[in-house]
């Protein structure tokens, strides 16, 4: 099944995961950046969201990425008990 995790390995999966939390927290203020970034100066109604897309896919991949390597080394550690 592979090596027991570490101490240190199960710290940094939860560091990572409270980060998510504190970045889903600001995900609607990083989405509002965003779209004004992507709002032309004069041009009412135009919008480009392809800058919050982007956030919002960032974010998802960070989360999916964070579940697998966080379910993987809970299911060793599990299996070390």
């Amino acid at each position: 099944m592979g090596l027991k995790p570490t101490e240190e390995e199960l710290a940094e999966l939860l560091s990572e995961g409270l980060d998510l939390c504190v970045r889903a927290k600001k995900l609607d203020d990083d989405v509002s950046r965003a779209v004004a970034v992507g709002t032309p100066e004069g041009q009412e109604g135009t919008r480009c969201l392809t800058p919050a897309l982007w956030v919002l896919d960032q974010y998802d991949t960070d989360l999916s990425d964070w579940q697998a390597r966080a379910r993987n080394t809970l299911t060793k550690w599990m299996a070390y008990r």
